[in-house]
């Protein structure tokens, strides 16, 4: 059973996503923030089959969010894990997103999908289910 890690500091978008992973039978552990997410990767680091994440968190509870999901994406991919990015660039002015997005697949020969105009949980799965019929 894919074991798939989960972050997002928002509560009703976390309960978005989760129920999504739960209706297509994944099982999953969650994070709220950078810190939280990279001790759970340490901890089960050979059961993550997968990552799908906000990129706008904060690195520790109670901190301001900063843009912290790129670490979680370039730890993914250098592992050679499938990730799907889940996130509202309106929200947070930041268009550039998709530059980065599109370059880091470039260098690594994997696409990394992304839904960036709002968060689009049900979407992102899915962008991560079609990644596991391609490994």
């Amino acid at each position: 059973m894919k074991i798939i890690l989960l972050i997002e500091d928002k509560s009703e978008e976390m309960e978005k996503a989760k129920m999504i992973l739960t209706e297509e039978g994944f099982r999953f552990v969650s994070a709220d923030n950078l810190d939280d997410a990279m001790r759970i990767w340490s901890r089960l680091a050979d059961r993550i089959s997968g990552v799908l994440t906000d990129l706008h968190f904060p690195e520790t509870t109670g901190q301001k969010e900063g843009a912290c999901g790129f670490a979680v994406v370039t730890r993914a991919v250098r592992l050679g894990i499938p990730v799907s990015i889940c996130t509202d660039v309106n929200h947070h002015f930041c268009g550039y997103i998709k530059y980065f997005v599109e370059d880091m697949g470039k260098l690594t020969g994997r696409k990394i999908p992304y839904t960036m105009d709002s968060k689009d949980w049900r979407q992102a799965v899915q962008k991560l289910v079609e990644q596991f019929k391609e490994d």
